[in-house]
Protein backbone atom coordinates (compact mmCIF):
# COMPACT_ATOMS: atom_id res chain seq x y z
CA UNK A 1 0.00 0.00 0.00
CA UNK A 2 1.25 3.49 -0.87
CA UNK A 3 1.46 6.05 1.92
CA UNK A 4 1.87 9.81 1.73
CA UNK A 5 3.17 10.10 5.28
CA UNK A 6 6.86 10.53 6.04
CA UNK A 7 8.60 7.43 7.38
CA UNK A 8 8.32 7.03 11.15
CA UNK A 9 11.38 7.49 13.35
CA UNK A 10 11.32 3.73 13.99
CA UNK A 11 11.50 3.13 10.22
CA UNK A 12 14.37 5.61 9.95
CA UNK A 13 16.11 3.84 12.84
CA UNK A 14 15.89 0.52 10.93
CA UNK A 15 17.11 2.14 7.69
CA UNK A 16 20.02 3.99 9.30
CA UNK A 17 22.71 1.25 9.16
CA UNK A 18 22.17 0.80 5.41
CA UNK A 19 22.04 4.56 4.69
CA UNK A 20 24.68 5.78 7.13
CA UNK A 21 27.58 5.93 4.64
CA UNK A 22 25.56 8.11 2.24
CA UNK A 23 24.27 10.29 5.10
CA UNK A 24 27.84 10.88 6.24
CA UNK A 25 28.86 11.73 2.66
CA UNK A 26 26.01 14.26 2.44
CA UNK A 27 27.09 15.73 5.79
CA UNK A 28 30.78 15.90 4.76
CA UNK A 29 29.89 17.60 1.47
CA UNK A 30 27.69 20.08 3.31
CA UNK A 31 30.52 20.75 5.78
CA UNK A 32 32.56 21.90 2.77
CA UNK A 33 29.70 23.97 1.34
CA UNK A 34 29.32 26.06 4.50
CA UNK A 35 27.87 29.03 2.61
CA UNK A 36 24.70 27.01 1.88
CA UNK A 37 22.07 26.72 4.60
CA UNK A 38 19.72 24.54 2.55
CA UNK A 39 20.50 22.10 -0.20
CA UNK A 40 17.27 20.63 -1.56
CA UNK A 41 16.83 18.53 -4.69
CA UNK A 42 14.91 21.46 -6.25
CA UNK A 43 16.41 24.60 -4.70
CA UNK A 44 19.30 26.08 -2.72
CA UNK A 45 19.58 28.79 -0.06
CA UNK A 46 22.80 30.54 0.87
CA UNK A 47 23.90 32.08 4.17
CA UNK A 48 22.46 35.44 3.07
CA UNK A 49 19.05 33.69 2.87
CA UNK A 50 18.95 34.11 -0.92
CA UNK A 51 17.05 31.29 -2.61
CA UNK A 52 18.02 29.77 -5.94
CA UNK A 53 15.06 27.95 -7.52
CA UNK A 54 17.18 26.71 -10.40
CA UNK A 55 20.89 26.23 -10.94
CA UNK A 56 22.83 29.48 -10.77
CA UNK A 57 26.64 29.70 -10.42
CA UNK A 58 26.02 32.51 -7.90
CA UNK A 59 24.78 29.83 -5.48
CA UNK A 60 28.43 28.89 -5.01
CA UNK A 61 28.46 25.25 -6.11
CA UNK A 62 28.76 23.63 -9.50
CA UNK A 63 25.84 21.92 -11.18
CA UNK A 64 27.84 18.68 -10.96
CA UNK A 65 28.11 19.05 -7.19
CA UNK A 66 24.39 19.76 -6.81
CA UNK A 67 23.66 16.72 -8.99
CA UNK A 68 25.84 14.59 -6.68
CA UNK A 69 23.73 15.72 -3.71
CA UNK A 70 20.61 14.91 -5.74
CA UNK A 71 21.92 11.44 -6.58
CA UNK A 72 22.57 10.69 -2.89
CA UNK A 73 19.19 12.14 -1.89
CA UNK A 74 17.36 10.07 -4.49
CA UNK A 75 19.16 6.83 -3.62
CA UNK A 76 18.09 7.22 0.02
CA UNK A 77 14.54 8.54 -0.45
CA UNK A 78 15.47 12.01 0.86
CA UNK A 79 12.89 14.33 -0.67
CA UNK A 80 13.85 17.64 0.96
CA UNK A 81 17.60 17.71 1.30
CA UNK A 82 19.74 19.01 4.13
CA UNK A 83 19.33 22.07 6.31
CA UNK A 84 22.21 23.63 8.23
CA UNK A 85 21.89 25.96 11.20
CA UNK A 86 23.99 29.17 11.31
CA UNK A 87 26.43 29.20 14.22
CA UNK A 88 26.02 25.48 14.80
CA UNK A 89 27.42 22.25 13.40
CA UNK A 90 23.94 20.71 13.51
CA UNK A 91 22.40 19.40 10.28
CA UNK A 92 18.91 18.09 9.57
CA UNK A 93 18.59 15.74 6.60
CA UNK A 94 14.88 15.96 5.83
CA UNK A 95 13.71 12.63 4.46
CA UNK A 96 10.12 13.77 4.01
CA UNK A 97 7.47 16.10 5.38
CA UNK A 98 3.73 16.48 5.42
CA UNK A 99 1.57 19.55 5.86
CA UNK A 100 2.46 23.20 5.68
CA UNK A 101 4.64 25.49 7.75
CA UNK A 102 3.93 25.31 11.49
CA UNK A 103 1.09 22.78 11.05
CA UNK A 104 3.26 20.17 9.34
CA UNK A 105 5.76 17.54 10.37
CA UNK A 106 9.23 16.82 9.03
CA UNK A 107 10.96 13.50 9.61
CA UNK A 108 14.58 12.67 8.95
CA UNK A 109 18.05 12.31 10.34
CA UNK A 110 19.56 14.88 12.65
CA UNK A 111 23.29 15.17 13.16
CA UNK A 112 24.32 17.10 16.28
CA UNK A 113 27.70 18.72 15.81
CA UNK A 114 30.48 19.36 18.29
CA UNK A 115 29.87 23.07 18.90
CA UNK A 116 28.08 23.86 22.16
CA UNK A 117 25.37 25.87 20.35
CA UNK A 118 22.45 23.72 19.19
CA UNK A 119 19.17 24.54 17.47
CA UNK A 120 17.50 21.18 18.09
CA UNK A 121 16.34 19.79 21.44
CA UNK A 122 17.63 16.22 20.93
CA UNK A 123 21.16 17.66 20.70
CA UNK A 124 20.95 18.86 24.31
CA UNK A 125 19.29 15.73 25.71
CA UNK A 126 21.13 12.83 27.29
CA UNK A 127 18.13 10.52 26.73
CA UNK A 128 18.19 7.70 24.18
CA UNK A 129 14.61 8.47 23.24
CA UNK A 130 12.27 11.38 23.85
CA UNK A 131 9.34 13.47 22.78
CA UNK A 132 7.56 16.72 23.48
CA UNK A 133 3.95 17.38 22.60
CA UNK A 134 3.19 20.76 21.03
CA UNK A 135 1.26 22.78 23.60
CA UNK A 136 0.95 26.15 21.89
CA UNK A 137 2.49 27.89 24.89
CA UNK A 138 5.51 30.04 24.11
CA UNK A 139 6.89 31.37 20.87
CA UNK A 140 9.37 28.52 20.35
CA UNK A 141 7.15 25.60 21.35
CA UNK A 142 7.62 22.77 18.89
CA UNK A 143 6.52 19.18 18.96
CA UNK A 144 9.23 16.58 18.40
CA UNK A 145 10.21 12.99 18.98
CA UNK A 146 13.60 11.36 18.60
CA UNK A 147 15.59 8.17 18.89
CA UNK A 148 19.36 8.36 19.39
CA UNK A 149 21.18 6.27 16.80
CA UNK A 150 25.01 6.27 16.84
CA UNK A 151 27.55 9.01 17.31
CA UNK A 152 25.80 12.34 16.87
CA UNK A 153 22.98 10.85 14.76
CA UNK A 154 19.26 10.81 15.64
CA UNK A 155 16.08 9.72 13.87
CA UNK A 156 13.73 12.67 14.41
CA UNK A 157 10.25 13.99 13.80
CA UNK A 158 9.60 17.73 14.19
CA UNK A 159 6.22 19.39 14.28
CA UNK A 160 3.78 20.75 14.62
CA UNK A 161 4.82 24.03 16.15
Amino acid sequence: MWSCEPPSIETLQRRFPKERADLETILAMSNQDTHLLRIDPKWLMNDEFKEFLQYDPAAGITLERWNEYRRLFSRNGITQGIQREPGSDDAFIIVDSEGLLNNGISNGYLFCGARPIHRYEPCTSSAAKGSHQFSGVGANDEGYSFIKLEGGWYAVSFGPS
